[in-house]
């Protein structure tokens, strides 16, 4: 369906200044070019204390850039979801007017 970047970047708890830990593997990059980007969820210290207490940051944060992230990654899920499905819809709705034809064909003859 996509890529996520999970651990992307560091949220100062100081500052809240986004901090590259780990480097971007331009091999890596190559392989999953062909992939949407689905999001880039930043580690934030802040989120693994709201995870301890059983409260995900959507709902204890949500003005904070992680619940950002995941929201707005849930909306992109939910358009491709609905892309496919209204696709899917269509494909099936072709295949039963072509069978309806033939069958009208075939009482023709």
């Amino acid at each position: 369906m996509g890529d996520l970047y999970g651990k992307d970047g560091w949220l100062c708890p100081h500052c809240g200044e986004r901090v590259e830990i780990f480097p971007r593997s331009q091999e890596a990059r190559n392989a999953l070019d062909e992939l949407p980007l689905l999001g880039r969820i930043p580690l934030d210290p802040k989120a693994v204390v709201s995870g301890d207490k059983g409260q995900p940051m959507v709902v204890s944060m949500p003005e904070s850039l992680v619940a950002q992230a995941f929201t707005a990654m849930t909306e992109r899920i939910v358009a491709i979801v609905e892309t496919k499905q209204a696709a899917e819809t269509q494909a099936e709705q072709r295949e039963e007017r072509l069978k309806g034809e033939q069958a009208d064909d075939e009482r023709e003859d």
